[in-house]
């Protein structure tokens, strides 16, 4: 998982700023919003998860998220339960 941390690389550092400045110029959300977060398992969507985490603290948002078991794949069963588990942590 990837978002930024304590060893911010210079383009970790750009990157967050971008963020920032994005959600502020597009109001993306404001502070003490619910955020209702779909998540699959995937590489994006846990990342996704990951920064979303991270900027819930920042700007004080309820994130909830959802994961559809759909059953049509054989890894269906454990992308719902690699969703559980990063969410209890």
């Amino acid at each position: 998982m990837f978002c930024w941390g304590g060893n911010d690389t210079w383009f970790f550092k750009i990157l967050k700023k971008k963020i920032f400045k994005f959600i502020k110029d597009y109001k993306i959300f404001n502070k003490y919003d619910k955020i209702l977060l779909g998540v699959s398992g995937g590489k994006d969507s846990i990342s996704l998860l990951n920064c979303m985490s991270k900027l819930s603290h920042i700007y004080e948002l309820e994130l909830s998220v959802a994961h559809l078991n759909h059953g049509m794949r054989e890894e269906a069963g454990r992308d719902e339960d690699f969703v559980r588990q990063i969410c209890k942590n």
